[in-house]
């Protein structure tokens, strides 16, 4: 009899290797570790039942679904990925936990993750009375930022990304609209979603948006500015998970030195580029945490945007002329500024975020024993069958009202034994520890890992 984890992935870019750090941990701690996408988990939860669910968020529109978990004797434990720390704006930084944490949903949790100091302090601050269920770790998003590790683990993709790009210019974005239309179907989510609940907030929500794309829009005018002025160097655009990745492609059709690329984690980008240009990015914490060289260009429309905090770290340069001449005098820059609003350590935050959840009382499930995988793919069959035939139903259209990007946007590929496999060969090998981690196919992108 062992505890049973859920971790749902959203988007694969963003999370996939970080739950697996997470899985790898947990498993050492004799956990059973269910990883998969929504479909997967909500089918695993059905059949198995008792365990330990980690959330990314407990926004105001999930009360119901935990409810329901918890009549499974699903315990919920949450980190919220949108983080929030990027936002420096009392106003925004209020808006944002007003409708990302509410009091309803941390009284069905039993602990809440924090990426550091920063919401910590302020949510322990705002919610009193559930004080104790805030735990300050760090994210294990984190552990991902270790150069030293990274480095290691990745050494062949690394060295792979380099020879193909060579000394390549990464533009990570964090937009969020590349189109008009995009913005109208931000607007209609946030409505659906609760979000936008007054003509206030319709109000501040356009005029954000519209400052989001008129940025974009200058980016898209630099970057054509740089492939232009140097048409031997390669770019990387790196499209926010948010983003429409054809409308990118299409700004850029025609430029041969310009790639719009998704593949990997960031990290091996970073660590394989030149130089990292952004706004508002966390990747730009990242690069800059990561040692490597960060320039913000600023526009006129970026000190309009929520998330300004990720533009304290590195160059500030607001002319297109100064941005050339910085890339061709590759200038070294000082990395000496501490990143005090996150919880960054040298120690695996992901193993001790586990140890956290370890501490939770839950019942232990052995339906693994009995597991019968063809009852998973039966369920997934059905499911679809179901949908196909009723893609006129109110389910359907709910889904996509609260869903901008598909699931194959979300999770490209989808998510294979494979690849679970050998990142978790290298994590044994690098941890020194002996190869007794299993997989088993659980249906469609999901699968159990256990200890032989």
């Amino acid at each position: 009899m062992k505890k049973l984890l859920y971790l749902p992935i959203e988007i694969k870019h963003r999370e996939f290797l970080a739950k697996l750090l997470l899985s790898f941990f947990a498993v050492k701690k004799n956990f059973y570790v269910i990883i998969g996408d929504k479909e997967g988990i909500e089918r695993s939860t059905r059949y198995f039942g008792e365990g330990i669910y980690f959330d990314k968020s407990i926004s105001l529109n999930k009360t119901q679904k935990f409810k329901n978990l918890r009549e499974k004797n699903i315990k919920i434990v949450c980190q919220d990925e949108e983080a929030g720390f990027n936002k420096v704006n009392k106003n925004h930084i209020n808006n944002f936990f007003s409708k990302r944490v509410t009091p309803e949903n941390l009284r069905l949790i039993e602990k809440f993750f924090c990426w550091g100091r920063f919401d910590y302090t302020y949510l322990k601050k705002k919610y009193k009375k559930f004080e104790k269920k805030f735990s300050l770790t760090g994210s294990a998003r984190f552990d991902l930022w270790n150069k030293k590790f990274i480095s290691n683990i990745f050494k062949n993709e690394i060295n792979e990304i380099k020879h193909e790009f060579g000394n390549f210019i990464l533009f990570p974005t964090s937009f969020g609209i590349t189109t008009l239309e995009e913005k109208n179907k931000r607007i209609n989510q946030g409505k659906f979603l609760n979000y936008i609940t007054s003509n206030n907030e319709l109000k501040y929500k356009i005029t954000e948006y519209n400052n989001l794309y008129s940025n974009f829009l200058e980016f898209v005018k630099l970057i054509k500015y740089i492939s232009k002025h140097l048409p031997n160097q390669n770019i990387i655009i790196r499209p926010h998970f948010a983003e429409n990745k054809n409308d990118w492609k299409k700004c850029f059709k025609g430029f041969k030195n310009v790639k719009i690329i998704n593949d990997h984690d960031i990290s091996l980008w970073i660590l394989a580029s030149k130089l990292v240009i952004h706004n508002g990015s966390t990747t730009g914490i990242q690069s800059y945490y990561m040692k490597k060289s960060v320039l913000i260009y600023s526009t006129k429309f970026s000190k309009k945007i929520e998330n300004t905090f990720p533009n304290k770290f590195g160059t500030i340069l607001g002319n297109k002329k100064k941005i050339l001449d910085y890339i061709k005098n590759e200038s070294e820059e000082i990395f000496n500024k501490k990143i005090d609003r996150i919880h960054l350590s040298n120690t695996y935050l992901s193993q001790q975020i586990i140890k956290k959840i370890d501490s939770i009382k839950v019942k232990k499930n052995n339906k693994y024993k009995s597991l019968i995988p063809l009852w998973f793919n039966v369920f997934f069959v059905t499911r679809k069958l179901r949908n196909l035939f009723s893609s006129k139903s109110l389910n359907s259209l709910n889904e996509n009202k609260t869903n901008i990007r598909s699931k194959n946007e979300k999770i490209p590929g989808g998510i294979s034994k494979i690849e679970i496999s050998e990142f978790l060969k290298k994590l044994e090998i690098y941890f020194n520890v002996p190869k007794t981690i299993k997989l088993r196919y659980l249906g469609p992108n999901c699968f159990l890992i256990y200890k032989r």
